[in-house]
């Protein structure tokens, strides 16, 4: 198990366990966890924060891949955001 933790001034800390072979890419992973954030904020009926966590890119810093991520032993890892993202982010 994984355990992915958002780094965020607004969301600092949201974070949730994966199986981290579950996820064809490190997209995939990212796009969980945003869907997992924006799902917690409706379920707490914050609608302020549902609206800004949709505009989160979410990415990592850590691993050049995905499959680097996959070969290595970590149980731990952070997800960014960056307020200068590209435009274009699917996730």
């Amino acid at each position: 198990m994984l355990t992915v933790i958002i780094s965020h001034r607004t969301f600092n800390g949201f974070q949730r366990h994966v199986n981290k072979h579950q996820f064809d890419s490190m997209q995939g992973l990212c796009v969980y966890m945003k869907t997992q954030l924006v799902s917690y904020l409706h379920g707490e009926n914050l609608s302020a924060l549902v609206e800004e966590a949709q505009r989160l890119y979410l990415h990592c810093h850590e691993y050049d891949s995905y499959d680097d991520l996959c070969r290595s032993s970590a149980d731990l890892m952070y997800l960014c955001c960056s307020q200068n993202c590209p435009a274009h982010t699917v996730n």
